[in-house]
C-alpha cells in the first residue's frame, strides 16, 4: 500500500491563524485548505484560481473563463465566499492530486446552497474527489443529500437543517465507519466499506450534467481522521472565523 508523502516538518497552515495567537486549523495530513479570504479580489470578480494555503500548496484553477466562479465579499460573518452559480455552464476550480492508497480521510467545509430543493441541473455537489460514478448531490431534487466522500458507495440522508443557510459539513470516513455531520449534528452513520479517492479534487462541480448552485467559504481535506484535540482546535477556528458549530 502506498502512503501519502508529506514534508517532514508541517506547519499548521500558512495563513489561517487569526492574529498572532488565535486558533488555526490542524495541518498534519492535510491535502488542501481553501478559504475565500485568501483570494485577492473585489466583489463579483471572477475567480480564476483559489490559493491553497495547506502544506502542499496545490494549484486550484478554473479550466476556462466561462467556468470561473465569482468572489463575494462579506458573505458570512464578515468573511468572503466563492459563489458557484449554474447558468448553463458549470463553475469549478480543480487541482490534480493523487493521495495514494489512503484508508481514511476527513472533510470540513463551510458551505451554503441556493436552494434546499433544487432543479435537476442545479442538483450537483460542491465537491468531487472520491467517486465519478456515484457523484455528490448537495442536495438532489428530492432534498436528500447523496455524498460519496471517501467511499466507493454513497451515503444518503435528509438533512436536519436547511442547506440554504450557512453551515458546516463534516465527513469522517475510514474502512470501518463513515459519519456525516452538519453543524455538529449527526446526519448519517454507515459501517464498513471500501475507501476510494480520485486523482483530483474538484470544488463547485461533481458531474458533467448536474452542477452545484451555491457558496463555499472553506474546504479542508485530510488524509486521516482528526483526533479529539484536533477536532476541538478545528471547531474553535470555525467558530471564531465563521460563527458556526463544527
Amino acid at each position: 500500500m502506498r502512503h501519502f508523502p508529506f514534508p517532514p516538518a508541517i506547519s499548521p497552515i500558512r495563513r489561517a491563524a487569526i492574529g498572532p495567537s488565535g486558533p488555526a486549523m490542524p495541518g498534519g495530513g492535510m491535502i488542501c485548505l481553501l478559504e475565500a479570504s485568501n483570494i485577492a479580489a473585489a466583489n463579483d470578480d471572477p475567480v480564476a484560481a483559489w490559493p491553497d494555503v495547506g502544506p502542499l500548496g496545490l494549484s486550484f484553477v478554473s479550466p476556462s473563463t466561462d467556468q470561473q466562479p465569482a468572489f463575494k465579499t462579506n458573505a458570512i460573518n464578515g468573511k468572503p465566499a466563492v459563489y458557484f452559480e449554474y447558468n448553463g455552464t458549470p463553475k469549478q476550480v480543480a487541482a490534480s492530486h493523487d493521495p495514494g492508497g489512503i484508508t481514511a480521510a476527513e472533510l470540513i467545509a463551510v458551505v451554503r446552497a441556493v436552494n434546499g430543493s433544487p432543479t435537476f441541473n442545479n442538483a450537483g455537489g460542491f465537491l468531487n474527489c472520491s467517486n465519478d460514478a456515484q457523484t455528490q448531490h448537495y442536495p438532489f431534487i428530492d432534498g436528500i443529500v447523496y455524498d460519496s466522500f471517501g467511499r466507493v458507495d454513497r451515503t444518503s440522508f435528509t438533512p436536519t437543517t436547511s442547506l440554504a443557510d450557512w453551515h458546516t459539513f463534516n465527513v469522517r470516513s475510514d474502512t470501518a465507519t463513515k459519519t456525516t455531520r452538519i453543524n455538529g449534528t449527526l446526519q448519517a452513520t454507515v459501517g464498513a466499506g471500501a475507501t476510494q479517492f480520485l486523482g483530483s479534487v474538484r470544488v463547485g462541480w461533481s458531474a458533467s450534467t448536474i452542477n452545484f448552485n451555491g457558496w463555499v467559504a472553506m474546504v479542508a481535506i485530510y488524509t486521516r481522521i482528526l483526533s479529539t484535540d484536533e477536532r476541538a482546535q478545528a471547531a474553535a477556528y470555525v467558530s471564531t472565523t465563521y460563527g458556526l458549530t463544527l
